[in-house]
């Protein structure tokens, strides 16, 4: 296992989601983390780069929706591996 993934999360804004029909007052955070490319660290093929997109109730705190991108490492980093989408389906 790598330890060697750095983490970088920005505050994107407050916006306002529909999910299965229901408007959310939602605050968009944004995480990037890579590790380094190379020998003990990420070789091509491995995921070295992933972006997450989450949405968090204003009101509750709850994830409400997240976006999940991994792609390759370095150089390759804008190979895509993945995109996984989770949506809050019940707000009780």
């Amino acid at each position: 296992m790598d330890q060697s993934w750095n983490f970088y999360v920005n505050f994107k804004g407050y916006e306002q989601i529909t999910l299965s029909g229901k408007e959310f007052n939602a605050i968009h955070l944004y995480t990037h983390g890579e590790r380094p490319t190379g020998p003990s660290h990420c070789m091509y093929g491995g995921i070295g780069v992933i972006n997450i997109d989450s949405w968090y109730s204003k009101e509750t705190g709850k994830l409400l929706k997240q976006v999940f991108v991994k792609r390759n490492c370095r150089p390759y980093d804008y190979k895509f591996l993945s995109k996984e989408i989770l949506e809050l389906v019940s707000s009780q």
